[in-house]
């Protein structure tokens, strides 16, 4: 019984490895997918840039400021 289990493991783990190894390229595809990629590149060019992120914690947050860089003497322990 444990060999089955096994048995039923090994070929669910190993399908999807499988699958993937033996994927083809169809050569009559290629002009078809890079102009479906050249489209997309150019729909994300044209998207406007993200505005201020939504973030709920913003207000409870330490307000980041510009800290003076810490002269290069001895270092303590």
């Amino acid at each position: 019984m444990r060999i089955l289990f096994a048995g039923a493991a090994y070929l669910l783990l190993t399908a999807a490895a499988f699958a993937q190894a033996n994927a083809t390229i169809d050569p009559e595809m290629l002009p078809e997918n890079r102009a479906i990629d050249q489209r997309y590149r150019n729909t994300l060019q044209r998207l406007p840039d993200g505005q201020e992120s939504n973030d709920p914690w913003r207000k409870f947050r330490a307000v980041e400021t510009e800290s003076k860089p810490k002269p290069a003497g001895k270092k303590s322990n």
